[in-house]
């Protein structure tokens, strides 16, 4: 597991108690972050009060692990160095911090979080059959596979990421890879967001919707800023999705691209509020 470690540098100052049982004071002079841990010695002075003569304790800080001590220790370490209002104020934040891990542990928290439940996966050759396969799926549903269909999905290392596109998957823990979405270079700059589909027993946890704001996520980290898409008015739950996320009817991209697919009759272009 990850951890940091908060380092306390002693000098010869007068030390706080952190714990009566494990006999640990620190110096509240001055502070630093390191690496290791090492144990150290006390010795009393006359006026009883106990110090340390350039000792170093080192104290590990472990995530998720008893956060509230580690943020106290750190306060402590601060005491001489802030005004005392603001320590005030330091040590009421603690006191709501120490409320709510006793209701929960920041540990249980992210456990009770638990996995994601869609998830997003690059292309892969192991992938092209689920590729076909579930745009092939959607489309016979409603239409027919055209030529332009066909050689996308038989070929999509070639056709679409040899040529500096993208292909997508939304992947559950539940039924595996479920959906398919892909960026493909076209002309004059722009690039097509084609090849979109979604298995029917996914379509409840909104996977068509994560995989198309990832798609475009991706798009805007290449730089791809001219996207547009082609489809069809019978597909009337997928064009409101893109229209939630960004896209818009485009009579110019019909008239510059639609006639790649006889059954388009709807193209989008995406302008991002």
């Amino acid at each position: 597991m990850p951890s940091c470690w908060l380092y306390l540098k002693i000098n010869y100052y007068r030390c706080i108690p952190i714990s009566n049982q494990s006999k640990i004071y620190i110096n509240c002079s001055s502070t630093k972050f390191n690496t290791s841990l090492s144990t150290t010695k006390t010795s009393k002075k006359g006026n009883g009060s106990k110090s340390l003569a350039g000792v170093e304790l080192k104290l590990p800080i472990k995530k998720f692990w008893s956060l509230s001590m580690e943020i106290t220790i750190f306060c402590l370490a601060l005491v001489s160095l802030v005004p005392r209002g603001l320590f005030t104020l330091i040590t009421l934040g603690l006191a709501r911090v120490e409320a709510r891990l006793a209701e929960r542990s920041l540990l249980g928290r992210a456990q009770a979080a638990g996995a994601p439940v869609v998830w997003t996966r690059d292309f892969s050759d192991d992938l092209a059959e689920a590729f076909y396969r579930i745009n092939a799926q959607w489309i016979e549903e409603m239409f027919a596979l055209e030529e332009n269909d066909i050689a996308l999905l038989s070929r999509p290392r070639e056709l679409i990421l040899d040529k500096g596109g993208v292909v997508l998957f939304a992947e559950t823990a539940e039924h595996g890879v479920v959906g398919t979405c892909a960026l493909m270079v076209s002309k004059d700059g722009w690039v097509e967001l084609t090849k979109m589909g979604v298995l029917k027993s996914a379509r409840g946890v909104k996977a068509g919707e994560f995989l198309l704001a990832k798609t475009l996520e991706r798009a805007a980290s290449l730089g791809m800023d001219k996207i547009y898409l082609l489809t069809n008015r019978k597909c009337a739950a997928a064009i409101h999705l893109y229209e939630k996320l960004g896209f818009v009817h485009d009579e110019t991209i019909m008239r510059k691209f639609g006639a790649r697919y006889e059954r388009c009759d709807v193209a989008m272009s995406y302008r991002p509020r």
